[in-house]
Order: C-alpha cells, then sequence, then structure tokens
C-alpha cells in the first residue's frame, strides 16, 4: 500500500502525538503511583510512630506511676491507701505488692487471696525478679471478668536487694478500642500483636489471643522480624486478597503493631486518575487528528495544485501559460513560486525550442536543396572531368606523334642535306607532317589551356607551351634572317621560316584557347574543333607554299642544318610535353576521383539533410502538444 505524503504526515504527527501522550500518561501514571505510594507511607509512617509512642507513652506512664508505689513499699502498714490510689490515679484494674516474706498487699481487699497464696511462685513475680526490670506480661483473660489483661511488674530494690515486686493489672478494653478505632484508610485496620506472635488487637475479634499465622500462614517470627526490620509497607496475600502491612514496634516493649491496608482500596484513587488521564489522552489524540487532518488538508492545497499541474504537463497536454497563486509565504508557497519559475523557464525553452525547431527545418530543407543541388553540380563537373580526362589522353597520344613527328622532320632535314633532289618529296613529306602537327599542335593547346582553369600544374605546362612557342616563333625568326641572308635563293625558305612563325603565334594562341575551353569544356571542345579547321586549312595552305618552296630546296641547303637543329629541339620540347601530358593525366584521374568522393558525399549530406528535417518536424509536432 503506498502512501500519500499527505498521509505521511499525517500519520507521522498523530504517531508522534500518540507516543508523546503515551509517554506523557505513563510518566503521569509513575509519578501519580509514586505519589500514592509516597502518601500510602507517609500516612502509615506517621500514624505507626504517633500510635507506637501513644501506645508507649501508656505503658510508661503505668510504669511512672507503679515507680512512684516503691518508696512506700518501706512501711508496708500504710502501703494498701497507696496501692488504691495508685490504682484510681492509673485506671489499674488492680494493684499490688508482693514481698520476699511471702506478704501480699493488695489494693482491693475483697481480691484477697488466701493463706495459702504465696507471691513469690507467680510469674509476675518471678519474671521481675529474676530480670530485675519492668516486665510486662502476655496478654491474658481475666478469670473472673473475662477482659483482656496484662499484668505490669516492678522489681522493689533497696541497697541492692530484692524486697518485692509491685504488680498491677491493667486491662486492654480502652486501649484496643482505640486502636480499632484507628482510621488508616478505608478497609484498613490496626493490629496489635505481642512479642511471640500472638494478637492483641483486632478488628475481627475471633482473631484476638489467635497466632498471627492463622491471619497470614506466611507471617512466621523470622518473617514478623523482617518486617519490623524494614519499617516499611509490604505486599502479603490475606483471604486472597492482596494488603499492604507495615510492622512497628512499640518502644519500651515486646509489642508489635501492625498496619493493614487493602492494595486494592488505596490505588482507587490512582487507578482512577489514571483512567481519567487516559481518557483525556484520547479525547485529545482524536481532536488533535481531526485537527491535524484538517490543517494538512488546508495547506496541502496548494500542494495539490502543483502536482496537478505537474500532472498535466507530464501527460504531454499541458497548459504552460497557467501559473499558481500562492496563498501564503510559507513551504508550500515557496514550491508554488518555484513552480511558477519552473514553468515559465519551461515555456520558455519549449519556446526557442519551437523557433530552433522552425529554423532547424527551413535549415534542413535549405541544406536538401543546397546538397541536391551540389550534387547536381558535382554530377556535372564529373561530366566535364571525364571530357577533359578523355580530351588530356588524345593530347597525350597527339604529343607523342608530335614527337614522332619532330623525330621524322629531323630526319628529312638531314636527308635533305645529301638529297635535294628528292627535296619535293621531303616537301610533301613535310607539308604532310606539318599538318598533322598543326592539327596536334591545335588539340594540344587548346587541351592544355583549359586543364589551366582546373589544376595548378596546368601552369606549368601553359609555360612550357608559351616557351616552346616562343622559342618556335625565335627559330623562325632567325631562319628568317638566314633567308634573308641568301637573297632570292633564302626567299623559299624564307616563306617556310614565316610559316613557322606563324605556327608559333597559332601555337600561342591555340593555349589560350586551351585555357578558355577549360573554364567550359562543352564550349571549349567546339572551339577546339573549329581551331582544328582552321589549323587544317592553315596546313592546306603550308602545303601549297611547300610546293612552291619545293623549287627553291637547293637555295636553302644550307639553312636545313639550322632547321634540323629546330626540329631536334622542337621534338625535345614534345617529349617534356608529353611527360607533362601524362602528369596532367594522372592529375585528372585524381581530380575524378575526388570528385566522385565528393558526389558520394554531397548524397549523403543530402540525406542526412532529409533525416535531419524529418526530425525538426517531429520536435514542432512534441513542441506544439504543449500550450505555450
Amino acid at each position: 500500500m503506498r502512501l500519500s505524503l499527505k498521509q505521511k504526515i499525517t500519520g507521522i504527527s498523530l504517531l508522534s502525538i500518540l507516543l508523546v501522550a503515551c509517554v506523557l500518561t505513563w510518566q503521569s501514571s509513575i509519578h501519580l503511583y509514586k505519589e500514592n505510594q509516597q502518601d500510602i507511607r507517609t500516612r502509615v509512617d506517621s500514624l505507626s510512630i504517633a500510635v507506637s509512642s501513644d501506645i508507649s507513652g501508656w505503658q510508661q506512664g503505668k510504669i511512672a506511676i507503679l515507680n512512684a508505689l516503691i518508696p512506700f513499699t518501706k512501711d508496708t502498714a500504710t502501703l494498701v491507701p497507696h496501692l488504691v490510689q495508685a490504682r484510681l490515679s492509673g485506671n489499674f484494674d488492680d494493684v499490688y505488692y508482693g514481698t520476699i516474706n511471702r506478704e501480699m498487699f493488695i489494693s482491693r481487699p475483697e481480691r484477697a487471696a488466701s493463706a495459702e497464696y504465696d507471691p513469690r511462685t507467680r510469674d509476675w513475680y518471678l519474671e521481675a525478679a529474676k530480670q530485675n526490670k519492668v516486665i510486662i506480661s502476655e496478654p491474658y483473660r481475666d478469670a473472673v471478668t473475662q477482659e483482656l489483661v496484662v499484668t505490669l511488674s516492678v522489681p522493689v530494690v533497696q541497697n541492692g536487694v530484692l524486697q518485692g515486686v509491685l504488680g498491677a493489672d491493667m486491662t486492654l478494653d480502652q486501649l484496643l478500642k482505640k486502636i480499632n478505632e484507628l482510621e488508616i484508610g478505608e478497609n484498613g485496620y490496626v493490629m496489635l500483636m505481642s512479642g511471640d506472635g500472638q494478637i492483641i488487637a483486632h478488628p475481627s475479634k475471633e482473631l484476638s489471643m489467635q497466632p498471627v499465622t492463622k491471619l497470614d500462614p506466611t507471617l512466621s517470627s523470622s518473617r514478623i522480624e523482617e518486617l519490623e526490620s524494614a519499617a516499611a509497607l509490604r505486599t502479603l496475600t490475606i483471604n486472597q486478597q492482596n494488603k499492604l502491612m507495615r510492622l512497628q514496634h512499640v518502644p519500651e516493649s515486646d509489642w508489635v503493631l501492625g498496619f493493614v491496608l487493602d492494595e486494592d482500596t488505596e490505588l482507587t484513587n490512582y487507578r482512577d486518575t489514571r483512567n481519567l488521564l487516559l481518557g483525556i489522552s484520547v479525547v485529545l489524540t482524536l481532536l488533535t487528528t481531526v485537527g491535524i487532518t484538517l490543517l494538512v488538508g488546508f495547506l496541502f492545497r496548494d500542494l495539490n495544485r502543483v502536482s496537478a499541474a505537474l500532472a498535466e504537463i507530464a501527460d504531454g497536454e499541458g497548459d504552460l501559460t497557467v501559473r499558481i497563486t500562492p496563498r501564503y509565504d510559507d513551504e508550500v508557497g515557496m514550491l508554488a513560486k518555484n513552480f511558477n519559475r519552473f514553468v515559465e523557464r519551461l515555456q520558455n525553452i519549449l519556446l526557442q525550442m519551437r523557433d530552433i525547431a522552425d529554423s532547424l527545418n527551413n535549415q534542413a530543407t535549405h541544406t536538401a536543396a543546397s546538397a541536391e543541388e551540389r550534387t547536381q553540380r558535382i554530377h556535372m563537373q564529373q561530366g566535364e572531368i571525364t571530357m577533359v580526362a578523355t580530351a588530356v589522353t588524345e593530347m597525350s597520344a597527339a604529343t607523342h606523334e608530335i614527337a614522332a613527328s619532330a623525330d621524322k622532320a629531323a630526319t628529312e632535314a638531314g636527308s635533305a642535306v645529301s638529297i635535294c633532289h628528292d627535296g619535293r618529296e621531303q616537301v610533301v613529306q613535310s607539308q604532310h607532317s606539318i599538318r598533322q602537327l598543326a592539327e596536334e599542335v591545335g588539340v594540344a593547346t587548346g587541351v592544355i589551356d583549359e586543364l589551366h582553369n582546373h589544376a595548378a600544374s596546368i601552369s606549368t605546362i601553359m609555360m612550357t607551351i608559351r616557351s616552346i612557342a616562343e622559342q618556335t616563333n625565335l627559330l623562325a625568326l632567325n631562319a628568317a634572317i638566314e633567308a634573308a641572308r641568301a637573297g632570292d635563293q633564302g626567299r623559299g625558305f624564307a616563306v617556310v621560316a614565316d610559316e613557322v612563325r606563324m605556327l608559333s603565334q597559332r601555337t600561342h594562341a591555340s593555349t589560350e584557347e586551351i585555357e578558355s575551353m577549360i573554364n567550359n569544356l562543352q564550349h571549349s571542345t567546339r572551339k577546339a574543333v573549329d581551331i582544328m579547321s582552321g589549323s587544317r586549312n592553315l596546313a592546306d595552305t603550308s602545303v601549297n607554299d611547300a610546293d612552291t618552296a619545293g623549287n627553291n630546296l637547293i637555295q636553302i641547303n644550307d639553312v636545313v642544318t639550322v632547321i634540323n637543329d629546330m626540329a631536334a629541339q622542337i621534338a625535345t620540347a614534345a617529349e617534356e610535353q608529353s611527360s607533362v601530358t601524362e602528369e596532367i593525366t594522372r592529375n585528372t584521374e585524381s581530380i575524378k576521383e575526388v570528385a566522385q568522393d565528393l558526389a558520394q558525399e554531397a548524397s549523403d549530406a543530402a540525406r542526412q539533410a532529409a533525416e535531419l528535417s524529418e526530425l525538426a518536424f517531429h520536435l514542432r509536432q512534441e513542441v506544439n502538444r504543449f500550450i505555450l
């Protein structure tokens, strides 16, 4: 069973109050019990001392009267009136004097003993004479009056010699009546016992002169001595009832006073007070229970409102615009204030989350569109790079052909020195080679210029191509100068040199066209086609010019050697161009692979952007579940 906080607080408070009430009631009960016991002890102690002192005083008064008679025992002739006076003043039943000479004097002549009576043989005489002190006999019933009587014996000693014993019979009726009239509590009484455990006085006349063991078998002599020496209340069972008894020794005698109280009666007030306290505790506990329940319910109103608001928010349909107005500036009020702060903070966070979700959704959409656009562009770039790679491959093949043509031109130029008569055929062959060279150089120049904008390494190639073109132009200029020196014989060669120079210029122009083609491969490719057509026309023109130059081959025999050297240089440059072209091919392949990786990453970015857009949409839906 799960308990609420309200029930726990109420339960703990009630348990605390109940515990306090029980402890207080228990302590009060103990205190009342101790006070009750102390009151009983005080009452019994004071009464026991007073009664024992009274009895002792009564005895001592009687003894004092007898002691006052001792001086009158010297003159036995006048002793009887004094005995009578002592009997009357001491309220004795009888006063008498027995001498060592067997004489007997008595205050009541009508009770005079016979001539055979010898007082010296009587217990009252023998005990006093033997112990040489005042002797109080055990109680006994008078044979004539049947009254309970004790005999008081006082030895008469003169000059250390026993002269006789004074005796007095004392009735105990008045003493017993006085003892029985003592009030020590309801159902309580006082009894008087002799030293040998015989009951002298008891409210029940049947127990008079009976052994005290008849009252309680456990009251043996040793037990009586123990209770007497303890001088405190002890619990005894008398007639199957618990009784409280205190024994008090009567000074100057062997009598013992017994004070008997009924335990149930003495504890009645204590039990009534205890039950009253229990009733008050129960009533106060019930009233406190009702009060605490109402108070906790009143104090938990704001807490219940906070709990209800939190439960509504936890269910996902909470209204975050609601605020709780605290009624009091206590812990519950502080909880309500903190709840308001929490809800306000949560509302601001959710508002920010909603804005962030909207922004994230927009950015995700934009990112997805951008990624898609980048993907398309990268695919286009891949196509262009593929075209560049194809063009570079073709350029590489053309470069190899240029190198072969340059070598062949050098061979033909060398052969022209020894076989001028075959010059015409060589010119034709040169025409063909120049045409191929023009075509390949045009394509190579366009491709190199195209690659210039796509890779930083192409710039080096362009510089090399420009250097070759400039060297070709320089060689053509040198050839023109040599042809001019040759005069009419070198005129044809001058034309050829001029054509070479023009070819060098066209090579330079082709390099620029290659750069333009790299910027836009498709457009540049078309331009390259046009350039190839132009180069082809130029090659045809060169062939026609070569036909004209064939008639003057003999005149250029001196400059063929120079051309041979230039052809060798062109071959070397073509080989270098071939190496550069291979490097460009490798770089282009690397660029192609990178472009493929970029295309894959762009596709992944587009997919992740779509997922992010979907998450932003779900986040917006979750935030919209709250009322902001």
